[in-house]
């Protein structure tokens, strides 16, 4: 099964996702909007993963949850990758405790290389998927949105927990499902 790590999004972020989404839908264009269901903030993707690995990632999501607090993040701002003039994603920023959510990111792959799990470690650069445009998009346009939604900010939500989900792709989308929750405690093992 295909799996990956992520921070489930707060109602309150949710709702400022799907209110961007809204705004830019009605500038018409063309993306495979991210679905409220499937929003999440990614730390690791596993990809494909054999059921026996499933304890060794619980036993390092654990670890990690032990070892850190819940801290806040909020939702800011618009970008594209790669860049406006060849742009694939549309994605709302990460702001807050940033700080927090990089030392996560960095115990959690500490963790799962000892477990000796493979994964993607890749440069981590914190962001919401709003969608993954269809085609060619204006950069002009790019721009003036980017610019017209620079100072909009959700409100800031606490980030308690971190999920390990199964990912399905279906013809409608990929499909997330929880398979396990381990929340933030700051608590070692006694």
């Amino acid at each position: 099964m295909r799996t990956f790590i992520a921070i489930p999004i707060p109602e309150d972020i949710l709702d400022f996702l799907t209110g961007v989404q809204r705004a830019i839908r009605k500038t018409k264009i063309k993306a495979s909007w991210t679905r409220r269901p499937s929003m999440h903030l990614t730390l690791g993707f596993l990809g494909d993963t054999e059921k026996k690995e499933i304890d060794a990632i619980i036993m390092a999501m654990d670890s990690t949850a032990r070892a850190l607090t819940p801290f806040s993040l909020s939702a800011k701002g618009l970008g594209v990758f790669p860049g406006v003039k060849k742009p694939r994603v549309i994605w709302c920023g990460v702001k807050g405790q940033v700080d927090q959510l990089e030392i996560l990111k960095n115990t959690l792959d500490n963790h799962l290389v000892k477990a000796c799990l493979a994964h993607d470690i890749q440069r981590f650069s914190p962001h919401f998927t709003l969608g993954r445009f269809k085609g060619a998009v204006d950069p002009g346009t790019l721009t003036n949105l980017i610019h017209a939604f620079k100072y909009h900010t959700s409100v800031q939500c606490q980030i308690p927990s971190m999920v390990l989900y199964k990912s399905d792709l279906k013809p409608s989308g990929a499909v997330h499902t929880p398979l396990f929750e381990t929340f933030l405690s700051g608590l070692p093992l006694l």
